[in-house]
């Protein structure tokens, strides 16, 4: 899959497993997006 190919998951014996790669493009996309709300409100 599209994520797999990026390096964001990877697939093991029980099934997809987020890698820290994975993991600091979700908690950096978090950290922005509250950066944003908080701008707004």
């Amino acid at each position: 899959q599209q994520l797999e190919e990026l390096g964001f998951v990877k697939k093991e014996k029980k099934g997809r497993v987020i890698t820290p790669k994975g993991r600091k493009f979700l908690d950096d996309l978090a950290h922005e997006l509250v950066k944003k709300w908080q701008e707004t409100s």
